[in-house]
């Protein structure tokens, strides 16, 4: 059989399986858990084809609410595996264990010509991955393993596939102790004679039996650390981190958090971040003008003694929740006056 035919195969068997799946109002039944079994192998195999052709066909026949379905077991089954078992050293009975791969953001404002380091010495990512048992991010039960490496956006992989192979890998490296996870792809960011504010990602895997950890769900409303844990958490990273960098750079640590959710406010706090901080050093004397661009993003020009400055917000979002993290921002730095134009010919203040 072709690769073409193989991938028409495994396309018709996620449509067959994805309409079988009852409107149980909720329930968990065994057609969705052999959609689910089903999605795992399609990823294993390497490719999203069969699913995207899958979503594809579902689409074209208004089959919007099955499609849905199939992204979230998609995006789930990319993120988290629960086939893996601990075999007990007495007469124990196997412990079975969900392995999920999470992201942490950490924005730093580093000085001129400081570099972010490549990857994180053993001091740093022992402390890091101890902080999460210490601060109670995780019970007595889960494991940690953190990867040892700094990651720019453009590293992540962006496919379901792609983020498989990772926590394929990451439990590999957990299982047999080693550090066989994903180096960088990317070249080193250079120096800059300026203050450069970067964005960087901490991958980690954890693997459980049966604890919810609220800071891995996709709602952002079910983290559940109090303030105090938080905080405590938060100034062991710092103490983590300083002796890497110069030290006069400033820190914004995120939540920790599962994969989708958490690349799109690390993406969000980051813009928000550095157009704050452009607006800071460069204050607008007059209006600030919020242009929506062919692609559905934004740029923002203004004027600041007589030169012209812009940023664009370049986040692949929805183009109107965009506009109103873009207005959010403009406010929290004090702009009053704000002329929005959405479209080549629609102006509007």
């Amino acid at each position: 059989m072709s690769s073409a035919s193989r991938h028409a195969a495994w396309t018709q068997r996620l449509v067959r399986q994805t309409l079988a799946v009852p409107d149980a109002g909720g329930a968990y039944t065994s057609a969705e858990d052999a959609l689910v079994d089903l999605v795992h192998r399609t990823l294993q195999r390497g490719s999203d084809r069969p699913i995207q052709a899958a979503l594809s066909q579902l689409w074209a026949n208004n089959q919007d609410e099955a499609a849905d379905r199939l992204r979230f077991w998609a995006d789930c089954c990319a993120s988290t595996r629960d086939d893996l078992v601990m075999q007990p050293t007495d007469a124990a009975e196997a412990e079975h264990l969900e392995a999920t791969i999470f992201l942490l953001p950490i924005i730093g404002l580093l000085p001129p010509q400081a570099v972010w380091p490549a990857t994180i010495v053993d001091n740093a990512l022992t402390s890091i991955t101890q902080s999460f048992r210490r601060h109670g991010l995780i019970g007595e039960g889960p494991s940690v393993m953190i990867a040892p490496y700094w990651y720019t956006t453009h590293d992540l992989p962006t496919t379901w596939s792609g983020r498989r192979q990772w926590l394929d890998s990451g439990v590999h490296a957990v299982i047999h102790r080693g550090q066989n996870f994903f180096p960088p792809s990317h070249a080193e960011t250079p120096s800059s004679p300026a203050p450069s504010l970067q964005l960087r990602w901490i991958v980690g895997i954890v693997i459980e039996a049966d604890d919810q950890l609220s800071w891995l769900s996709a709602d952002p409303e079910d983290f559940d650390i109090d303030d105090e844990a938080w905080d405590a958490w938060e100034s062991t990273l710092v103490q983590a981190l300083d002796p890497l960098f110069p030290p006069d750079t400033t820190y914004w640590i995120l939540h920790p958090g599962e994969w989708t959710t958490t690349v799109t406010e690390g993406i969000l706090y980051y813009h928000r971040t550095a157009l704050g901080l452009q607006l800071h050093t460069f204050p607008p004397t007059a209006s600030v003008y919020v242009q929506q661009t062919e692609d559905d993003t934004w740029e923002i020009q203004w004027t600041h003694d007589g030169h012209e400055q812009h940023y664009p917000w370049t986040i692949p979002d929805d183009s109107e929740q965009s506009l109103l993290a873009i207005v959010a921002t403009l406010r929290l730095s004090s702009v009053d006056s704000i002329t929005i134009q959405a479209g080549p010919t629609s102006p509007r203040d």
